[in-house]
């Protein structure tokens, strides 16, 4: 989904998938959508119940308090991984046996993608390997259902690996569920700056619009080049165009796709679906206006560190030939200088001399007291 959905920066754009009847049109302002969502709850004489999830929402208004935690039934589900990619420090012949070995089935030759020279896909899983070309380590990938069971594998088999890509899905079944999310979720984003994108007709939006002619209208909240973004969709009728029998049309679910960086690759590996989701802070909190718990915001180590490594990397590199000097020179005994004669020097020079002098075990040295000038008596 993600993919075919090009963002505008400045405002929203309404779309007709290209298998309906209703043309495309060109791009509207945000609040002309957004009104299209505040009249449809206006229009609404009330909601039939609010979102249920095993987490517990809030909800406004009528009945809002009766049901703020409704009880977890095995109709919906708690917040489960729906893509799950990573890195793993492994050979792809050892991945595809270990894989065997636990879900059997076989592999096959498949399309590689993202830069990778080699592919190979599970015959009965949404599981596949890539390979190759200048990177280090396979890159392994698994959607759709089978992604939470297959995360679960790669975390209990291979614990050392770094998440690149790992989507999150929330599940909501009621009246009315994408006017509730959207509603809950597009001030949030708003407020953050983020850029947003309606994908569907209209018309949709209307209460009095036949169900057995919807199509299915999709929120994209956030650049798709971003490192998260959230995509609310109407996850019945999309199971419904797939001739799937039996789809709930109320079926919507709240999608956030995570791409970490750097460190965070790491990090991901080692939290659960809902944790991950605290990578972000607007989402963390938009997730928290629908679930009475919000997920934790996680701070960016990479980003905190980042001023001070660009100032060190520039002392570095305006002083390398002093440091070069220095490291080729003897000490005071004649004994080439090492790396630790370095670090020793710099520990010196940044601790005052008030800190040398308790590292010492040296009393700190008392100021003498301010002489104090007899006043003239006038």
């Amino acid at each position: 989904m993600y993919e075919a959905a090009q963002q505008h920066p400045t405002t929203y754009s309404i779309e007709k998938d290209p298998v309906g009847s209703v043309p495309r049109s060109s791009s509207v302002e945000s609040e002309e959508v957004f009104a299209a969502a505040r009249s449809f709850f206006a229009e609404e004489a009330e909601l039939t119940g609010p979102p249920h999830t095993n987490r517990g929402v809030r909800v406004e208004g009528d009945r809002g308090l009766e049901e703020e935690n409704p009880e977890k039934t095995d109709e919906y589900t708690d917040c489960v991984f729906d893509w799950y990619q990573a890195s793993i420090p492994a050979l792809p012949e050892q991945i595809e046996a270990a894989f065997i070995k636990k879900f059997g089935g076989e592999f096959s030759e498949a399309k590689p993608i993202n830069g990778y020279d080699k592919g190979r896909a599970h015959s009965d899983l949404s599981f596949s390997i890539y390979w190759g070309q200048h990177h280090t380590h396979p890159n392994v990938k698994a959607t759709s259902h089978h992604s939470q069971m297959i995360a679960a594998w790669v975390r209990e088999c291979y614990p050392r690996h770094k998440v690149s890509r790992a989507d999150v899905a929330f599940d909501f079944c009621f009246p009315a569920s994408f006017d509730y999310l959207t509603s809950k979720v597009a001030p949030v984003a708003k407020k953050a700056g983020t850029t947003s994108k309606f994908v569907g007709d209209p018309e949709e939006n209307m209460p009095d619009y036949p169900d057995e002619k919807r199509d299915g209208r999709t929120w994209y909240f956030g650049s798709t080049r971003s490192d998260m973004m959230v995509t609310v969709y109407e996850k019945g009728l999309e199971l419904r165009s797939k001739g799937v029998e039996g789809a709930d049309i109320n079926l919507c679910r709240l999608e956030v796709r995570i791409r970490p960086q750097k460190s965070r690759k790491v990090q991901a590996a080692t939290l659960d679906p809902f944790e991950m989701v605290g990578f972000s802070k607007w989402i963390s909190k938009a997730v928290g206006e629908i679930l009475e718990e919000a997920p934790t915001v996680l701070p960016n180590y990479d980003k905190l560190e980042k001023p001070a490594l660009a100032a060190l990397n520039h002392m570095a590199d305006q002083y390398a030939s002093v440091i070069a000097a220095y490291l080729n020179g003897d000490d005071r005994d004649g004994n080439p200088r090492e790396w630790h004669d370095l670090n020793r020097l710099l520990y010196k020079a940044m601790c005052s001399k008030e800190t040398r002098r308790q590292a010492k075990g040296e009393e700190p040295r008392k100021m003498p007291p301010r002489p104090v000038r007899p006043r003239d008596d006038a």
